[in-house]
Order: C-alpha cells, then sequence, then structure tokens
C-alpha cells in the first residue's frame, strides 16, 4: 500500500513534468510494476523495518547534508562569474 503510494506520486509528477509534450503518449500499466510491489511488500514484512529506521534516516540526512554542501560550494565558486 505504502509503495503504490509512492509509485502513484512519482508517476503524477512525471505526468506533470510531461504534459507540455502532448504529441507523445506514454502509457504506463500498473499491471507490469505488480511483482516489483509484491516483491517490496515481501521484503518489507520480512525485514525489521522498524529497527533499521534510524540507520536508514541517518543515511537520508547525510545525503542531504553532502547536497546542501555541494550546491552552496558550487554557487560560492560561481560568486567571481557573476
Amino acid at each position: 500500500m505504502l509503495v503504490e503510494g509512492i509509485l502513484t506520486v512519482v508517476f503524477g509528477i512525471i505526468n506533470i513534468l510531461l504534459m507540455p509534450l502532448n504529441v507523445i503518449n506514454f502509457v504506463v500499466n500498473a499491471l507490469a510494476f505488480e511483482p516489483v510491489i509484491e516483491f517490496i511488500n515481501m521484503a518489507l514484512y520480512l525485514i525489521p523495518f522498524r529497527e533499521l529506521m534510524p540507520i536508514f534516516i541517518f543515511f537520508v540526512s547525510m545525503m542531504m547534508f553532502r547536497i546542501a554542501v555541494a550546491i552552496v560550494k558550487t554557487i560560492w565558486d560561481l560568486l567571481p562569474v557573476l
């Protein structure tokens, strides 16, 4: 259920971004993702997600910090050009 919601949001964002391209029609069959969704559901059932959540949060926060530092460094390097 959670994975299906995430995939719906992702495809909604992709559809909004590709809306100006009405000439090209992208059709995604939802049945093609059924095995992937079932595999993820089984993995989430078997993996102790509550115990692994702090590790996941730490990993995501470190990646966000690295991205923020890279953006700041890029802007700082571009300042003499501006």
